[in-house]
């Protein structure tokens, strides 16, 4: 049985099958007329740059069939794409079927898989309950995704899906290798409860796990993530340069604490610094409520995992190859805010890059999925 595990953020899809290979694929997206004339012609054979597709699906869907270009054709061809928005579910918008079924067919020709795939999806916490069934039943069936500057097509089944809390995925990475291992550095932690927090782009999640099992109940999401700590960077940007800095350029900014001014960069990394330090405060304020919400008092969580593409430390490159490093991760502000008030609490940042946390988790969580259902199918056959 060969899958396809899909983490759909804000910024960017990142996808892994069975080889444990992760792809990461871009999310602004322009959806066009399925005859509309495109002349763009991609820069290279480079399958992520050549993303014009039509998607088709053998049943009745709202969402299919879809015209749409993706990443740098999108980019080309209009200056306003869509992304996916936090004031909607995810299992609701359009933009993240489509998503699913792009990095599938990509996965899939990029790793040679078979015909049939099972899809694991992580979510918000508070969405997987009445999302799992919806999901499942929109992304269930048979597609084909053409590749119209390739000359390609990509044919495939999704016969199931199961979808999966995005934060449990990242604290099940920080305790298990791939292989499935009790990691050296996360035995400390394998008793008592531990908070798993995962702060994405646009939202954060927190569950919280009890002697390395999920409580149902701690699963939860805010509305808030590192884009808020962006904004923050962007205010202080405006107030000193004198101009609105665009998205993109103050993504690069916060992930570098330098910006560029023509020829040259400013060491911007104090402004950075308070950025995350006002975030750091907006997410420690919003753990109080969250803990009289879930009924766990503070003062019973051993550790807090930070994982999550918002909650990266800030570095650069310098041209003689070395790694300049301009602020901490976020765990570190966070550690700041919480030792006010517990400071017992350990924080840790997650034990990977902490954008891949998710993945490498729903990695896991479909292994041993996989395992299971040949495990029954033997049984079924020796019965």
């Amino acid at each position: 049985m060969e899958f396809v595990a899909l983490d759909l953020g804000a910024s960017s899809t990142r996808y892994i099958s069975n080889n444990g290979k992760v792809g990461i694929l871009p999310n602004n997206m322009q959806f066009i007329q399925l005859n509309t004339r495109v002349d763009l012609e991609p820069y290279n054979d480079e399958i992520e740059g050549a993303l014009d597709i039509t998607i088709e699906c053998d049943k009745e869907s709202e969402f299919f069939p879809v015209r749409v270009l993706v990443g740098s054709m999108a980019a080309r061809y209009s200056p306003t794409n869509v992304r996916p928005s936090v004031m909607t579910n995810k299992y609701m918008q359009k933009i993240n079927y489509v998503s699913a079924v792009l990095a599938s067919a990509v996965c899939k020709e990029k790793n040679v898989l078979g015909e049939e795939l099972i899809g694991y999806v992580g979510l918000p916490p508070v969405e997987v309950n009445i999302a799992r069934d919806i999901i499942r039943n929109n992304l269930v069936g048979h597609y084909k995704v053409t590749f119209n500057k390739l000359d390609k097509q990509v044919e495939f089944d999704i016969v199931d899906v199961g979808c999966f809390e995005e934060s449990f995925m990242a604290i099940l990475s920080y305790f298990f290798d791939v292989n499935g291992k009790l990691r050296e550095q996360a035995k400390k932690y394998g008793y008592g409860n531990v908070l798993s927090l995962d702060i994405g782009a646009s939202t954060t999640d927190l569950v919280v796990v009890s002697d390395m099992k999920y409580l149902e109940r701690s699963g939860q999401t805010y509305k808030t993530g590192g884009n808020v700590a962006r904004e923050f960077l962007r205010d202080d940007l405006r107030a000193l340069y004198g101009y609105d800095v665009p998205d993109e350029i103050a993504d690069i900014a916060m992930a570098e604490g330098r910006i560029q001014m023509g020829n040259s960069y400013e060491d911007i990394s104090s402004l950075v610094e308070s950025a995350k330090q006002r975030f750091a405060a907006q997410v420690v304020e919003q753990m109080h409520s969250y803990f009289r919400k879930v009924n766990i008092p503070i003062q019973t969580i051993r550790a807090i995992i930070v994982s999550g593409g918002g909650s990266m430390r800030s570095e650069y490159v310098a041209e003689d190859g070395s790694v300049v490093e301009t602020s901490q991760p976020m765990s570190y502000y966070i550690t700041q805010e919480l030792n006010k008030v517990c400071p017992g609490v350990e924080v840790e940042p997650h034990v990977l890059d902490a954008r891949l946390a998710n993945i490498y988790g729903l990695f896991i969580r479909a292994n041993i999925d996989i395992r299971k259902r040949m495990s029954k199918v033997q049984k079924q056959a020796t019965a």
